[in-house]
């Protein structure tokens, strides 16, 4: 699949290292572990009701980046069995 951020045309799709990717991901799952800690933190206040909100924003978040993770395992799967001697015959 293919996406444009403006207008029509080619559609060029971006290559990524796997340097790149494994270091992207490092990033999701870093956020996701913040994310899920502070989920932790807001459900544990005295009146969590108060906090709704901001649940609802970090459970979407973890939501996304966890989408977004997933996306790049993919990726770096793909990536990977690309680069096996069995692949390339």
């Amino acid at each position: 699949m293919c996406w444009q951020k403006y207008g029509k045309g080619s559609c060029k799709t971006q290559t990524y290292t796997r340097e790149q990717l494994t270091e992207a991901l490092r990033q999701i799952d870093s956020t996701l572990h913040k994310l899920r800690e502070t989920v932790k933190t807001l459900q544990g206040k005295e009146n969590p009701a108060r906090y709704k909100s901001q649940l609802t924003l970090a459970n979407r978040r973890i939501e996304a980046f966890s989408l977004a993770g997933e996306l790049i395992r993919r990726e770096l799967a793909g990536y990977d069995a690309a680069q096996t001697p069995s692949a390339n015959q």
